[in-house]
């Protein structure tokens, strides 16, 4: 029964990966490299702020399965975007899932100028 459930669990966290997986991207842009950003502190717009920022890098996502969100796919943009060390990310498109497609996003992380 131990064997059994062991399996089952393994199971269960193959599963969840592949759920929580997905095709990513962060493209850089320029030559400068930063340290990732806290997660809390990347805004998600969904226009052109007015205040000055220079763009780091390009960001996509698309969602592993049919089931995923369009939230889940920005929210996971906003993860690569705290990776690259954005400030925030601008969200350029979106596309929900359809019948045979995925959710997917893109945008571009940016840093305010200092």
């Amino acid at each position: 029964m131990e064997k059994v459930m062991h399996h089952f669990l393994l199971l269960l966290v193959i599963i969840g990966s592949y759920l929580s997986s997905g095709c990513s991207s962060i493209t850089p842009v320029g030559g400068a490299q930063y340290s990732p950003t806290d997660l809390k502190q990347v805004e998600v717009l969904y226009q052109e702020p007015q205040r000055p920022y220079e763009v780091i890098a390009l960001i996509s996502h698309e969602a592993a399965t049919r089931f995923a969100t369009v939230p889940g796919v920005i929210q996971k943009c906003r993860e690569l975007a705290a990776q690259a060390g954005a400030d925030a990310i601008i969200i350029t498109s979106t596309y929900d899932q359809t019948f045979n497609t995925a959710a997917k996003a893109a945008g571009k992380a940016i840093r305010w100028k200092r």
